[in-house]
């Protein structure tokens, strides 16, 4: 079995296909998988011989600590050495997601936010990136990286849209599947098995921002930056108003402009 974003209609089946390609990964390189009563499906692999007081781990630090430790520690279809270290650093992220979520759910909803607002723009490269991981050798490590790495710097720069926050909970569930649960519960009021894989936006992993050449009678000017697929009229503007454009533009008469989008403009002055 093979999980794909095709096969999966909603996180429930993508979840179960998950752990179903973890079981067999793990069967194929011969390492032991145990499941304890009170773990669900974690997934505890080791050297032969070795033990791991797993519902202890689990008592102390919680499920989705141990999964979240495992997953971002390597593929797998690699073996790690075992330490309780990951799994409290794991925690403690967690914690901080519960945070963040609480926070979140705490403001009121912001309006839709626009294709090129910065937090929705790092949300959909996300998404982006998870999908070539798990298509690309099933790299779960690299995909929770991601997803870790993409939480924690909304949270740092303070800028956690709720879409954002739910893209994350949405692709975090099939490994930590109790706090994205709760989280989903509290501020939707469903089930989020039934809810499908985030789609990915094409317009909003355009690059926020271009530099444009300015050009006058063809000669390099200046530079100026703007918004992607802006109008003539707006790079004009932006420009007529550069400090060392300005000076080959003064009294001069502009007889035709020629704009390449988000490429160049070019005055032709005389």
């Amino acid at each position: 079995m093979t999980t794909t974003m095709q096969n999966a209609p909603d996180l429930g089946t993508f979840r179960r296909c998950m752990l179903e390609d973890c079981r067999e990964k793990y069967r194929v390189m011969g390492a032991p998988v145990a499941c304890g009563a009170s773990m669900g499906d974690v997934l505890v692999t080791g050297q032969p011989g070795s033990e791991t007081d797993v519902d202890a781990v689990v008592a102390e630090f919680g499920a989705d600590a141990l999964r979240l430790a495992m997953a971002f520690a390597a593929p797998p279809a690699q073996t790690f050495a075992w330490s309780d270290y990951p799994v409290q650093a794991a925690a403690r992220w967690l914690s901080r997601f519960r945070d963040i979520a609480d926070k979140q759910t705490r403001l009121k909803d912001k309006p839709a936010a626009d294709v090129t607002d910065e937090p929705r723009r790092a949300a959909h490269r996300t998404i982006a990136a998870c999908e070539t991981a798990l298509a690309d050798g099933f790299a779960l490590n690299t995909c929770v990286a991601r997803i870790m790495g993409f939480v924690q710097a909304l949270a740092d720069a303070d800028s956690c849209t709720a879409e954002a926050l739910d893209i994350a909970t949405l692709m975090l569930y099939p490994v930590v599947p109790e706090t994205c649960a709760a989280h989903w519960l509290s501020r939707h009021g469903g089930d989020i098995e039934a809810a499908a894989w985030p789609r990915i936006d094409v317009r909003a992993l355009a690059p926020g921002t271009v530099e444009l050449a300015v050009q006058v009678n063809g000669r390099l000017r200046g530079r100026v930056v703007s918004r992607p697929n802006v109008s003539i009229e707006v790079v004009q503007k932006l420009a007529r108003d550069a400090h060392n454009v300005t000076r080959y533009l003064s009294g001069k008469t502009v007889h035709r402009v020629f704009y390449v989008p988000d490429k160049l403009i070019n005055f032709v002055v005389s």
